[in-house]
């Protein structure tokens, strides 16, 4: 879809409109496009536009996988569980090709991008608004929400407090840079090069996370409070039921 196209009748997006802003965009999604209120100094308000012109789209990918959902339901699947999307925002990729000046488009905490992390909980509420539909006309069936998003953002608030010392923005295999990520060098090929213990980090290539942030991750969803309904309710109950 072209940032350019059917975006007349949609309001303007600045990087801190709400995601509430950002879900009313278009009802249906199907053919809309959206323009940000970015500064045109930006270096990289092109890539913006391109972003928001293909997440705006996320309610027609989000149908596909409801669709799958509904055909797993009905070959006999009594119980699934749906991940949402990661903060990816504090993608070492995202922040290498979004690099900017402006010191607020970045949390103060994280330092992640703030207006990256808004599309992914976009998503996310969209996502979250499907399942509960399903699980409604599906009362027999089991539909767990995986909250990846949150649980990562709990290693990237705090990433030493889970042993990742390197920080939680920073690849651990990559071409070098504020973020040891450079697109046009591939991990594995030379020069990209590892910068240390893989374990000490929560990203590996920049776009893929170590198994160390993984293994924190699981922790979260199956031990943790980033289920939705709480997996461990679910499985006590099916334990006393059995």
């Amino acid at each position: 879809m072209s940032s350019t196209g059917a975006a007349t009748n949609l309001p303007k997006m600045s990087s801190t409109s709400s995601t509430a802003d950002l879900l009313s965009l278009s009802p249906s999604c199907s053919t809309a496009a959206a323009t940000l209120s970015l500064p045109q100094h930006s270096p990289s308000l092109n890539h913006r536009l391109e972003f928001l012109s293909v997440t705006v789209t996320d309610r027609l990918s989000i149908e596909k996988l409801i669709e799958f959902m509904h055909e797993l339901i009905e070959l006999g699947a009594v119980t699934l569980m749906v991940p949402g999307n990661l903060p990816i925002g504090c993608s070492s990729s995202y922040l290498t090709l979004f690099k900017g000046s402006n010191k607020e488009e970045y949390g103060p905490e994280t330092g992640c991008l703030t207006w990256l992390n808004k599309f992914a909980e976009y998503h996310n509420e969209l996502l979250r608004i499907e399942l509960n539909r399903i699980q409604q006309h599906n009362p027999h069936t089991t539909i767990i929400y995986a909250d990846y998003y949150n649980a990562a953002m709990q290693l990237c608030h705090s990433p030493k407090n889970f042993g990742f010392t390197r920080g939680a923005l920073s690849a651990c295999y990559g071409g070098g840079g504020s973020y040891n990520y450079n697109p046009s060098v591939q991990c594995g090929i030379p020069p990209s090069t590892v910068s240390g213990k893989p374990s000490l980090f929560f990203f590996w290539d920049g776009l893929h996370l170590t198994e160390a942030a993984y293994r924190w991750i699981f922790r979260g969803l199956f031990e943790g409070p980033y289920t939705v309904p709480h997996i461990s309710t679910l499985c006590g109950s099916r334990a006393q039921i059995a």
